[in-house]
């Protein structure tokens, strides 16, 4: 059944068209339709309504990347690429179609961020306080075969993904910094494509979240598996900047 979910948020992290400063916050929004066979996935678009999710920024930070220009802006409009300063307050993160079309996307995290409170009965970013954190969502759910049949949908999905795989690609236009590989994918390609490979090979831990898992573990007393723990102690052992820890029970 075809889904379309909303969130809101209090945390305000992204600027306001024509201004620098922070007024709303990242506003996922979501869709997926049920494929029924025609693919081996179902479609599924999950996305924030700024240029990039903060989980990008706060990876970057993690993994002592800069930022990629056009996901982060200071008062004066210069980008940032220091994740570490936009955690310290600096900046705010550019709305979906930035400096060109940014109002698109904040009319998007709007919309969002008042269904958000009107479904779930409760406040949006203006009401309450401010420093108290919430997180509201609204769920929309159609039945397609009240306008079609499963045949009729297979047919136009299949119709649809062709279309998307016959895209030539081109290395004057990237897919962009945030996105996963160079071709034109289906939503929710990739992240099937990807559960795929963890289920033949593991999941793949960074070096600082297995660290930080082991402390986690030691704190509570908890023993993580063999392949994850290096020694009784969970301490991580060293390891090189690009090695990732797998961890399979």
């Amino acid at each position: 059944m075809p889904g379309l979910r909303q969130h809101s948020g209090r945390v305000v992290r992204r600027r306001a068209p024509g201004s620098s400063e922070r007024r709303l916050s990242t506003n996922p929004i979501a869709f997926g339709i049920p494929t029924y066979g025609a693919l081996d996935f179902p479609i599924v678009l999950d996305m924030a309504t700024c240029q990039v999710a903060n989980g990008k920024v706060r990876e970057r930070r993690k993994q002592g990347h800069s930022l990629p220009e056009g996901w982060v802006v200071d008062d004066e409009g210069q980008p940032v690429r220091d994740p570490a300063a936009f955690a310290a307050g600096t900046g705010a993160l550019q709305p979906l179609g930035g400096q060109v079309s940014g109002y698109k996307g904040f009319g998007l995290a709007l919309v969002a961020e008042l269904l958000a409170g009107i479904v779930g009965d409760t406040t949006v970013i203006g009401q309450g306080d401010p420093e108290r954190w919430s997180n509201a969502a609204a769920f929309v759910f159609v039945d397609p075969l009240r306008f079609t049949t499963k045949d009729g949908l297979r047919a136009s999905v299949s119709a649809l993904a062709r279309h998307v795989e016959a895209t030539e690609g081109s290395e004057a236009f990237g897919p962009g910094h945030a996105a996963t590989g160079d071709d034109a994918l289906l939503p929710g390609q990739p992240e099937w494509e990807t559960a795929q490979r963890r289920r033949r090979n593991g999941i793949p831990i960074p070096p600082e979240v297995a660290a930080s898992l082991r402390d986690h573990a030691d704190e509570v007393g908890v023993d993580v598996p063999p392949a994850c723990s290096r020694s009784s102690r969970h301490r991580p052992r060293p390891v090189h900047p690009l090695e990732r820890h797998r961890c399979r029970e």
